[in-house]
């Protein structure tokens, strides 16, 4: 009854006060307890929510996957031609993996609002870049996790990009793997983070391959000039698409049917889930113990290089489409995506047809990056990225002899027993050494990256300006 009695109160009082404002200065009185403090509204999106088909004919994408016959009718007169809902510049980022020498730039025209930015290996290469972060998830570290936000907001501030009313286009700047599958990473990092699908266009083909085809006008030199942003914090989106990204607790559980007592894992949707494997067939069923998959780039072997994962196989039930596959083909002059119909028809045939959501896996959450994309923003399916991916997932297989891992027999995230076609690495030279503490072994939750996420959505976003050191209150009139 008190509670209710002191609630009147503070309302009678500050309905009095905002009646009757004149003065801001008349206010300063207010103490710090009735400071209106409104919580910001965040959406929070499902798997579901993030999905987008494509049309049938790629030409008719105005975000997502475009054509260059799309991108070639925005720079001729973007100012006039851009898509609906979008009311700020054009952003073109070519995405070069190694540095490649005598480029070739699409054209852009900074003062019709059209900027274009190359990003090559010295940044690709970097420890933290939007691309990838090695992160923790409070049992071990992982490389190419989903950067944190400071991440991301650094590079929009860098190129004064807004995130909410420019239209960002990526470009593979060659046709090869690295540069393709960077340039989905960089999506999936961006759509991670908030920023809308309607914000962000993939481009089918190579800028290179698209210049030298005569579907795209040029530069001989990149352009340096630079925009102007009133938003470059991903925070003031007020959008959680946190779903995107599976945790190794979520796979478990699923796997388990939801027999484990992990914490803070996603539901399991009730049309299931399946999971695909994007890496190559020998990975997938692996012919020998000779370890076909190579280990985390940071970690050292007994042999001294060439290590190799603890184990080879794939995750329970899990189906497999190489990556290469889902393109035309993987030659110098092409790396475009297949029609959408053939796309349906390979995912068809290995048992996905969208009536069930979807999780990627790679070696390290970098080529299962075009299938995300391609079930994600091509065919529509809710998908998600299982980030940790095969590295993570083998690093925490049991070693009954104790050689290469100290992971107690009894933990409750072993995988080795949650694996299909597995396969010890004969060779215990080649493996990086593992260490686990018993609070790590036996932790309730792998979701420290993505609360830490979580926190950061809602921590940086804009909070009333607080009173004083006296304890007087803020402005209650707004002025």
């Amino acid at each position: 009854m008190n509670q209710y009695i002191r609630s009147i109160s503070i309302f009678l009082i500050l309905s009095a006060v905002l009646t009757h404002c004149k003065n801001p200065k008349d206010y300063n009185f207010l103490p710090a307890l009735l400071k209106l403090k409104v919580p910001p509204a965040i959406k929070v999106n499902s798997a579901e929510e993030l999905a987008n088909a494509s049309s049938e004919d790629y030409n008719e994408n105005r975000f997502g996957l475009i054509t260059a016959s799309t991108l070639n009718y925005w720079l001729s007169n973007w100012n006039v031609q851009k898509p609906a809902g979008i009311t700020g510049k054009l952003i073109l980022f070519q995405i070069d993996s190694n540095s490649t020498a005598n480029h070739q730039f699409i054209y852009v025209n900074p003062y019709r609002g059209v900027f274009g930015y190359l990003i090559d290996s010295g940044y690709l290469n970097g420890s933290s870049t939007i691309f990838g972060q090695t992160r923790t998830n409070g049992l071990i570290e992982s490389e190419m996790i989903v950067p944190e936000g400071k991440v991301i907001d650094s590079f929009l501030s860098a190129y004064k990009v807004d995130p909410k009313n420019d239209l960002i286009v990526l470009v593979p700047n060659t046709s090869t793997e690295k540069d393709l599958t960077y340039t989905l990473r960089a999506n999936y990092a961006l759509r991670y983070w908030g920023v809308s699908n309607r914000n962000i266009a993939v481009l089918n083909g190579s800028a290179k391959q698209n210049i030298d085809e005569s579907l795209l006008p040029s530069l001989a030199a990149k352009n340096t000039d630079l925009g102007t942003a009133e938003i470059t914090s991903v925070s003031s989106l007020l959008t959680d698409n946190t779903i995107l990204q599976a945790t190794l607790g979520d796979v478990i559980h699923i796997i388990k049917n939801g027999n484990t007592n992990f914490q803070k894992v996603t539901p399991i949707p009730a049309q299931g889930v399946v999971f695909l494997d994007n890496r190559s067939s020998t990975e997938f069923t692996p012919p020998n113990q000779n370890g076909q998959t190579d280990a985390p780039s940071g970690k050292t072997c007994s042999a001294g290089s060439g290590c190799k994962t603890p184990i080879d196989g794939h995750i329970r039930n899990a189906a497999n489409i190489p990556w290469n596959q889902l393109l035309v083909n993987t030659g110098a002059s092409n790396y475009r995506f297949k029609t959408k119909v053939e796309l349906t028809q390979l995912f068809s045939d290995a048992g996905i047809s969208g009536n069930k959501h979807v999780i990627t896996y790679s070696r390290n959450a970098t080529n299962d990056m075009i299938a995300f994309f391609v079930s994600n923003a091509i065919l529509g399916y809710p998908t998600r990225v299982y980030n940790g991916s095969w590295l993570e997932w083998s690093s925490l297989a049991y070693d009954e002899a104790r050689v290469w891992t100290n992971l107690n027999f009894g933990s409750p995230w072993r995988t080795d027993q949650l694996t299909d076609s597995l396969t010890f690495t004969s060779n215990t030279n080649l493996i990086p050494r593992y260490s686990f503490t018993t609070t790590s072994a036996f932790a309730v939750s792998s979701n420290q990256a993505i609360d830490n996420d979580k926190d950061y959505i809602r921590g940086n976003a804009p909070t009333p300006v607080s009173g004083g050191a006296s304890g007087g209150g803020g402005n209650a009139c707004g002025g």
